[in-house]
């Protein structure tokens, strides 16, 4: 059922929700190539999940965007569940999760070949705990939301299940964390856009250093006319 689905999401919102702090936000965009080794059950039938939520209600938006999707061996179905902001899919590229709705979800039924490879890059403004993910399942649409099925080629220890978590983290770039079969690696780096608190300090910071300077010429102004120097 659906509900599988909604309780696999509300994981990774509690689990998104705890990485979330204040700090700052990754400019984008961003670009990961990734790569999935899916020799271990080439030949069968399964989907593939990707999702892209916000931690709570969302407030700025940013968008993951799946592109130039290949594989050795596989076949992308056009069978398809979506739920949330999701256009395109992995038969009509570019495929765009945005983080609008709490929850944004493409279930694409797929047949395994040895190894798959996709980009997805951040636009917008993601911010502290949006999280992307991508699951594995060894079972077609229907299974995975009767829940009859869970999934491979998982992180150890991730709750969700998911073979791939990309968070922004909101302090320097987002934290990738994949299972050994996926590999992720960043294409353009980010880098921090500072808080408003965190600019407010620095103004603060630079209008004090420069009034210390200008008092400090001021004084040295003065001794050299009471000196005479």
């Amino acid at each position: 059922m659906i509900d599988k689905r909604i309780r696999r999401w509300a994981i990774n919102l509690v689990l998104l929700a705890a990485a979330g702090a204040a700090g700052t936000a990754s400019a984008g965009p961003i670009t990961y190539h990734v790569l999935v080794d899916t020799s271990s059950i080439s030949g069968t039938n399964g989907s593939l999940e990707f999702q892209f939520n916000p931690p709570g209600t969302p407030t700025t938006v940013g968008n993951a965007v799946v592109s130039t999707f290949t594989t050795v061996g596989g076949v992308v179905s056009p069978t398809k569940d979506v739920i949330g902001s999701v256009s395109g899919d992995l038969a009509n590229l570019p495929m765009t999760l945005t983080a609008d709705m709490v929850l944004n979800d493409i279930l694409e039924n797929f047949h395994f070949g040895s190894r798959f490879t996709f980009d997805v890059t951040f636009n917008g403004t993601p911010v502290p705990a949006d999280r992307f993910s991508l699951t594995v399942w060894p079972g077609d649409i229907t299974a995975v939301n009767n829940g009859t099925i869970v999934p491979v080629l998982s992180i150890p220890g991730e709750p969700s299940g998911a073979a791939l978590t990309i968070d922004f983290d909101g302090v320097t770039r987002p934290v990738v964390n994949a299972s050994p079969q996926v590999n992720a690696s960043p294409q353009v780096n980010a880098s921090p856009v500072p808080e408003p608190s965190t600019l407010a300090l620095f103004a603060a910071a630079g209008a004090g250093l420069l009034l210390r300077r200008w008092s400090g010429r001021r004084g040295s102004g003065w001794r050299r006319r009471v000196c005479g120097n």
